[in-house]
């Protein structure tokens, strides 16, 4: 959204047409259904449409924000009145990481900061555990490396690329799994040519739901090397994290977004700069070299993901909007 909103001027026209559309929906929306709350996802355009409902109407409102609604608001001209706008009307505004509360409190007047943050409350999204932990399993190789997420600038799989790229010397037999679809895919599919990856990399495209969870449950190297775009672009905090821990994975991630909010360097899993391509190579080949480091992480990962199973993080919510 946030991408074709700074590359398109048609997008932008668009906005404003789209706001009051999404004010009228939600308005008949809670007239029909005897709503007495609201949950908005993304604070800009659903949680300006949410807020301008309650404000009319009195109900409850709980907004919670990710991490390309709070990037598009930090570069409109109006930020300050439009999160002023939004607390005003939000009983609670969630975020999903304490760097994505921050970068939106810094969108709010220095008069009223102190005020906005005692209504901002860090949750992040959920996983189903469970789901991750029991269930058939993928057939994966010794040395295989999983990475899953959108083939967009953010997410740094270029910085991946050049890290394996830096790995085969030692493992040869090294195999990443591309899984995920995204305007960068001909870009990068170009990179792994020319680093003469291709037996090691593969793109997996879309991969369904249960398709993914069967490969968590192999337990492979979770690697997400998320940076933050020239554009401005940002991590909130990647499920993808969430996923990998949950399954009991370790997990290797680069210092961006919210990811330092459930992973611990040397603890639940290894950190490294972000876009540091060599840091990133390095602490792959300790997890490959090194297989009991990967389960002692693994195994503390797994106990530390009940903090964000779907029932916790759900009865969290329900105390936000009807308590």
């Amino acid at each position: 959204m946030l991408n074709n909103v700074r590359t398109s001027s048609v997008a932008r026209s668009q906005i404003p047409s789209f706001t009051l559309k999404l004010m009228r929906e939600a308005k008949r929306m809670a007239k029909d259904t005897n709503a007495t709350a609201i949950h908005s996802h993304w604070v800009i355009p659903c949680g300006v449409a949410a807020a301008h409902v309650v404000g009319r109407h009195g109900l409850r409102h709980v907004a919670t924000m990710h991490a390309g609604d709070v990037a598009g608001l930090l570069k409109l001209p109006g930020k300050e009145r439009l999160a002023h706008y939004v607390l005003a009307r939000t009983d609670h505004v969630v975020a999903v990481s304490n760097f994505v509360a921050d970068r939106f409190l810094s969108c709010v007047a220095s008069p009223d900061r102190a005020d906005a943050r005692e209504k901002v409350l860090v949750l992040p999204m959920g996983v189903d555990v469970g789901d991750l932990t029991v269930g058939p399993a993928a057939v994966v190789t010794a040395r295989s490396l999983l990475f899953v997420g959108r083939l967009v600038e953010k997410k740094g799989i270029h910085v991946l690329l050049s890290a394996v790229g830096r790995l085969k010397e030692e493992f040869p037999d090294v195999h990443l799994l591309v899984c995920g679809t995204g305007p960068l895919r001909p870009v990068l599919e170009d990179q792994v040519r020319r680093l003469g990856l291709g037996s090691n990399v593969e793109f997996k495209g879309f991969v369904k739901e249960e398709a993914k969870r069967e490969l968590l449950r192999a337990k492979p190297l979770v690697v997400v090397p998320s940076i933050e775009s020239e554009g401005g672009d940002f991590e909130g905090l990647p499920v993808a994290v969430l996923e990998g821990l949950a399954a009991g994975c370790l997990v290797v991630a680069s210092r961006a977004g919210g990811v330092t909010d459930v992973l611990r360097d040397g603890e639940n899993g290894l950190l490294v700069e972000s876009g540091d391509v060599d840091g990133l190579a390095a602490a792959i080949r300790r997890g490959l070299r090194d297989d009991s480091l990967a389960i002692g992480l693994g195994r503390r990962a797994q106990a530390d993901a009940a903090a964000f199973d779907w029932p916790v993080i759900a009865a969290a919510y329900q105390r936000l909007l009807f308590s």
